[in-house]
C-alpha cells in the first residue's frame, strides 16, 4: 500500500524530518526554563498538584506545536522536501502545481498552528488574559517567517526575530501558561539561552552566505557580509556565557547554574566551525544549545 507515492513508513519518516525535530530543542528549551522557575517559585511542582502537571504539558505541547508548524511552513515555501523521494501526484494549491506531499506538509502545519491556539485559549480562559496577546503574536510571527505574504525573512529579520519569538515571547507566554504574573523575570533569566537561537541561525546564514547573495536572499549575514556576521556570532555567545556567571553570582538564579559554563569548550568547537564556514558548523552550534540550556534549566530546577 502506498500513500502520495510513499509507503506509510516512508510518509511518516518524511513528515518528520520536514518538522525538523533537531530544531524542537529551540521550544523545548523556551518552555523548559520558565518550568524551571516556576518550579523554584513554587508555581509547578507539589505544591500545584495535578494541575502543575497539566499546565507543564500543554504548555510544553503548545510551544512545541508552534515550532513544529513554523518549520512545516518554511519546508512547504522554501525547501520542497527536497531530500525526500519525488512524487508523481501534484494538485494545484494556492495558486500553483505543487506536489501532494507538499501540500500535507502545509496542512500539517496548519494543524499545528490550530493545535497551539487551541491549548492557548484554554491557559486564557483558565489562567492569565495576557497570554492572550502573547501566542497571537507567536502564531503570527511563526508563519510569517516563510510564509506567503509576509516573509519577513526576505528583509533580513529571520535572525532578529527568532531571538524575539523563541527567546523573550515563548519564555514569557511559557511563564504565563504556568499561572506565573506578568513580569520582566523569566524574560530576563532565559536570556543565557534565548541568546544562541540568533547564534543557530547565524550558523547557517555565515555558512550560506555566498549562496544566499547569488539567490538574491537578504539575510543579516548577506546585507553586514560575512566578516560582521561572524562578529555578531561571537558577540552572542559571549553575552550568553557572560549572563551565565552574572545571574547565579547575583543571586537571580541557583548557583547550580554556573554548570552551564561547562559547555564553554563546545562554544569554542562551534566558533572554530562557523569562521571556517564548515557543513558542520550548523550542528556544532546546535550542540550547543542543547548542552548549554540542559545545564542552565538543571541548575535552575536542581540548584
Amino acid at each position: 500500500m502506498t500513500i502520495l507515492d510513499r509507503t506509510p513508513a516512508a510518509l511518516v519518516r518524511d513528515l518528520w524530518k520536514a518538522s525538523r525535530p533537531l530544531s524542537l530543542s529551540l521550544a523545548l528549551y523556551a518552555t523548559g526554563v520558565p518550568a524551571a522557575l516556576a518550579f523554584r517559585d513554587g508555581i509547578l511542582g507539589p505544591s500545584a498538584g495535578s494541575r502543575g502537571w497539566l499546565l507543564l504539558a500543554l504548555v510544553t505541547a503548545a510551544g512545541l506545536a508552534i515550532q513544529g508548524a513554523t518549520n512545516f511552513i518554511n519546508d512547504f515555501f522554501e525547501c520542497g522536501q527536497k531530500a525526500a523521494a519525488p512524487s508523481t501526484r501534484f494538485v494545484r494549491f494556492l495558486g500553483k502545481e505543487r506536489e501532494a506531499f507538499s501540500v500535507l506538509v502545509f496542512l500539517a502545519g496548519l494543524a499545528c498552528f490550530g493545535l497551539a491556539g487551541l491549548i492557548g485559549l484554554y491557559l486564557v480562559a483558565t489562567g492569565s488574559p495576557h497570554l492572550l496577546w502573547v501566542g497571537a503574536l507567536g502564531l503570527v510571527g511563526g508563519y510569517g517567517y516563510t510564509g506567503e505574504p509576509v516573509v519577513y525573512k526576505r528583509f533580513a529579520l529571520g535572525t532578529v526575530l527568532s531571538f524575539i519569538l523563541m527567546g523573550p515571547l515563548m519564555n514569557l507566554g511559557a511563564w504565563l501558561g504556568y499561572g506565573g504574573a506578568l513580569s520582566w523575570k523569566p524574560v530576563l533569566l532565559s536570556l543565557p539561552v534565548s541568546l544562541l537561537v540568533p547564534a543557530m541561525m547565524l550558523s547557517n546564514e555565515i555558512r550560506d552566505t555566498d549562496h544566499d547573495r547569488a539567490l538574491g536572499v537578504r539575510t543579516l549575514t548577506v546585507l553586514l557580509g560575512r566578516p560582521a556576521g561572524l562578529r555578531l556570532y561571537e558577540g552572542l555567545l559571549v553575552v550568553a556565557f557572560a549572563l551565565a556567571l552574572l545571574l547565579p553570582l547575583a543571586g537571580s538564579v541557583p548557583k547550580g547554574a554556573l554548570a552551564a559554563l561547562a559547555a564553554a569548550p563546545l562554544a569554542l568547537r562551534a566558533r572554530a566551525r562557523v569562521a571556517a564556514a564548515r557543513r558542520d558548523a550548523i550542528p556544532a552550534t546546535n550542540i550547543l544549545h542543547l548542552s548549554f540550556g540542559a545545564l542552565w534549566i538543571a541548575g535552575i530546577a536542581l540548584g
